[in-house]
């Protein structure tokens, strides 16, 4: 039984292989499409939070600037993290001014 199995698999190597180099080449074409669509998701979220006031994003620990920094990261770099960052320093910058301790996520 397990040379049925290994002459399978030495007969199915090269349609095996001739199927990953479709693969590939599909995953070549569909990437400028994917990098695409991250643009404009990328863009929406950052046109939504450009719409809110001041006092939104100072809530969530924004200040209007940090948008206009995110809408200049290269489209490899996560934006949600970026603010993320942000909104971080800026908490632990208060607390620090006001003698406080703070516990952040420093998971997510």
């Amino acid at each position: 039984m397990t040379n049925a199995v290994c002459d399978f698999e030495s007969s199915a190597s090269p349609a095996l292989g001739r199927f990953n180099a479709l693969y590939d080449l599909a995953g070549l074409a569909v990437r400028p499409f994917a990098a695409l669509a991250g643009f404009y998701r990328r863009r929406a979220v950052l046109a939504k939070l450009a719409s809110l006031d001041d006092h939104m994003l100072c809530d969530i620990g924004l200040q209007r600037f940090d948008i206009a920094d995110a809408a200049t990261l290269s489209s490899g770099e996560d934006v949600t993290r970026f603010l993320r960052g942000r909104a971080d320093e800026r908490r632990r910058g208060e607390h620090r001014r006001s003698g406080r301790s703070l516990r952040l996520h420093g998971g997510w």
